[in-house]
């Protein structure tokens, strides 16, 4: 996870800024995770290095809409749920669409911390290990209440940014807007430990349930677990000022 204090210029936001790339896009094997959410706070964080930051604390819920058990990890410490980002539009068919005004995301570079070494054992079991991963029954919500959620609208958006509208333009645009969060769920650093750790234990744990990964591209050295929630409506004039 990213630091607590947001602290980012507008230098380092276009250096980090970057659309799904093939290693880490959304093309799923069959399974049927949703994520949905709702808004349930919105801070003004302040306007610094010509960025308005706003922080949103989300209510997500993981929903499986499937016929078959579902697995995924829990949070743990800052090393299994990465926030990447958020993207923005003006409708919720827009938001669909991808059509976005706005969008941030920061994927994790590759890691060889001794964190993910010692993840790596404890999932690596015959089971799911239940202090690590859950699982979700065929119709079954688990909800997460995450604040994780930035976004730093730029004054005057430059060809580099993923932001397309100025921040006075977002501003007075009709409510709601429409976020989309952006989740990995599988820590895939453990890899660097074991290799194939991924795809191992979706095989081993078959029995049990799907693990939730995406479908992993020719040549990629790593499974990947990203998923986007479902839109979700975002009023920014109910902001409260953190000041």
């Amino acid at each position: 996870m990213k630091p607590r204090v947001f602290q980012i210029t507008a230098a380092l936001l276009l250096a980090l800024a970057n659309s799904y790339s093939a290693g880490s896009g959304e093309k799923k094997l069959p399974n049927t995770l949703l994520l949905r959410g709702e808004v349930i706070g919105v801070r003004f964080e302040g306007l610094a290095h010509g960025l308005a930051k706003y922080r949103v604390t989300l209510n997500l819920e993981f929903f499986n809409s499937g016929s078959e058990p579902i697995i995924i990890l829990q949070p743990s410490g800052d090393k299994v749920f990465w926030f990447g980002g958020v993207s923005l539009a003006q409708t919720e068919d827009e938001a669909k669409a991808r059509v976005n005004f706005y969008s941030f995301t920061a994927w994790p570079s590759i890691y060889h911390f001794p964190e993910y070494r010692e993840l790596a054992q404890r999932l690596d079991k015959p089971l799911p290990p239940p202090d690590v991963t859950r699982i979700l029954k065929p119709k079954e919500s688990w909800f997460w209440k995450t604040d994780e959620a930035w976004i730093a609208l730029e004054e005057k958006p430059t060809s580099f940014s993923g932001q397309t509208l100025t921040a006075e333009e977002i501003k007075k645009l009709p409510a709601p807007i429409w976020l989309r969060a952006h989740l990995e769920l599988w820590p895939f650093n453990v890899e660097n430990f074991k290799p194939g750790l991924g795809g191992n234990l979706r095989k081993r744990w078959s029995k049990v349930g799907l693990l939730y990964l995406l479908e992993k591209e020719k040549g990629d050295r790593f499974w990947f677990g990203n998923i986007t929630s479902e839109p979700i409506p975002l009023d920014l004039s109910k902001a409260n000022n953190s000041n």
